[in-house]
C-alpha cells in the first residue's frame, strides 16, 4: 500500500490533470481512464465504503457514460476538497484508520469477556478467552 506522501502527490497530480485541457479535450477513453484513476485514490484515504467521498467518487464513475466532462470537473473538485480535509487533519491517515479499527474490535470484545462469555479468537490465533467457574 502506498505511503501517505505518495497518495498526496498522486491526488495533486490528478487535480492538476483534471483541470487541464488535455483531460477535458482528449478521447473519451482517456477521460474515462482519468476518472477511474481519480476514483481509485479515494479509497486509499477513505477506505470505508460508506464514506461520502468514497460513495460520490463511485457515483461519478457510474454516471460518467452520459456526463463525462461534468464527471471530470466534479471529480477534480471532489479531490480538491479531499486534499483540503487531509491538510486540515479532518481525515485520518491510512495507518491511523487501521489502528482505530483494531482498537474498536478489541473494545467490543471486552464486555463479552467480562460478562463471563466465552470468546475465542480466529483460527489463526491459538489464544482463547473463557471464564472458569
Amino acid at each position: 500500500m502506498p505511503g501517505s506522501k505518495a497518495v498526496r502527490e498522486r491526488i495533486e497530480q490528478l487535480i492538476s490533470e483534471g483541470n487541464e485541457p488535455p483531460a477535458m479535450g482528449g478521447a473519451a477513453s482517456d477521460k474515462m481512464a482519468w476518472l477511474i484513476a481519480a476514483q481509485s485514490v479515494v479509497p486509499l484515504v477513505c477506505p470505508s465504503n460508506s464514506n461520502a467521498y468514497h460513495v460520490h467518487a463511485q457515483h461519478l464513475v457510474n454516471q460518467s457514460r452520459n456526463l463525462l466532462e461534468e464527471s471530470i470537473e466534479d471529480m477534480a473538485a471532489l479531490l480538491t476538497r479531499l486534499l483540503e480535509e487531509i491538510d486540515r487533519g479532518l481525515l485520518t491517515t491510512i495507518e491511523n484508520h487501521a489502528i482505530t479499527v483494531t482498537f474498536d474490535d478489541s473494545s467490543t470484545m471486552a464486555p463479552s469477556i467480562s460478562n463471563g462469555a466465552e470468546r475465542t479468537r480466529p483460527p489463526s490465533s491459538r489464544a482463547s478467552y473463557s471464564r472458569t467457574p
